[in-house]
């Protein structure tokens, strides 16, 4: 048994010894292997993903255009027309909401807006005029004349009062507006 201890000893130091010469580098040639993952084809999803943002693009500048055509076509009927003949226009069919609604949706923002500015302006003048000794004064008159204006401007121009869009108008840059009106104030109150 000895024996054969040895016997395979001695062939495991050639088997070892061999192969150490041949990873040295012995001139033999050899080179490894080399794997490449394999690569997958994504074509088909970037053409989709092309098309759908093309896609995308087209509409949002449709979108656009359609907006800028429909806040033009309101300036021109505002400019064109006074509350009352816009009132008329819509009782007799002239304007119809139908027709162009993006038109018609700005025409009630511009409405409601105008005529907030419209209460701010009369506000100012009684500022300027010194009608209004606190602001508690200043608050309740302009509240009433809001409230007032609203309603006489939205039956004025043809529009119900309470539609979303007229609202939205009315009340937009109240917070501006009323920093506006209250500047003033204080500044009347102090001379």
């Amino acid at each position: 048994m000895a024996n054969e201890l040895a016997q395979a000893l001695a062939q495991s130091t050639q088997t070892t010894g061999g192969r150490e010469g041949f990873r040295a580098g012995s001139g033999t040639g050899y080179q490894a292997a080399r794997i490449r993952p394999e690569q997958t084809d994504n074509s088909l999803g970037d053409a989709l993903r092309n098309f759908v943002r093309s896609g995308a693009d087209a509409f949002g500048a449709y979108e656009n255009k359609r907006q800028a055509e429909a806040d033009a076509r309101s300036n021109e009927i505002i400019r064109k027309l006074t509350p009352e003949q816009r009132r008329e226009a819509i009782g007799n069919g002239t304007l119809l909401y139908m027709d162009d609604p993006d038109a018609m949706q700005q025409l009630r923002y511009k409405s409601g807006r105008n005529a907030a500015y419209e209460v701010d302006s009369e506000v100012q003048q009684e500022i300027q005029k010194g009608s209004f000794r606190t602001r508690q004064e200043l608050e309740e008159y302009r509240q009433t004349r809001l409230e007032q204006k609203s309603q006489n401007y939205a039956q004025m121009a043809g529009i119900n009062p309470d539609d979303k869009d007229y609202q939205s108008g009315f009340n937009s840059d109240i917070n501006r507006r009323s920093a506006a009106v209250y500047d003033l104030h204080s500044g009347s109150v102090f001379r």
